[in-house]
C-alpha cells in the first residue's frame, strides 16, 4: 500500500518538535556538563542577514532560524521509522 507523502513530512515535523520541546525541557532539569552540552547543545542553521524587499510602499523581511540539536534529530528519525514501519 503506498504511503501519502504528506504523511512523512508531518511526522517528521512532529518528531523535531517533539524532541525540542523535550530538549527545552531537559535543558532545566539536567546539570550542567558533558552530556547535557552533547544533546542539548544546538547548532543555528539562518539566512543572515535576512532578505530584505523595499517595495516602496511597504517592506517584506523574510528570514528563517533553524536550532537543530541532537534530541531534535532523533526525533525526526523517529518520525521517519515510524513512517517506514507503519
Amino acid at each position: 500500500m503506498k504511503k501519502p507523502g504528506w504523511a512523512l513530512a508531518i511526522l517528521i515535523v512532529m518528531g523535531g518538535v517533539l524532541g525540542g520541546v523535550l530538549s527545552e525541557g531537559l535543558k532545566a532539569w539536567m546539570p550542567d556538563g558533558p552530556v547535557q552540552t552533547i544533546f542539548l547543545a544546538s547548532v543555528p542553521l539562518a539566512i543572515n542577514p535576512p532578505v530584505t524587499l523595499d517595495l516602496v510602499y511597504f517592506t517584506i523581511t523574510l528570514g528563517i532560524i533553524f536550532n537543530i540539536n541532537l534530541l531534535m534529530v532523533l526525533g525526526a528519525s523517529l518520525g521517519l521509522y515510524l513512517y517506514k514501519n507503519l
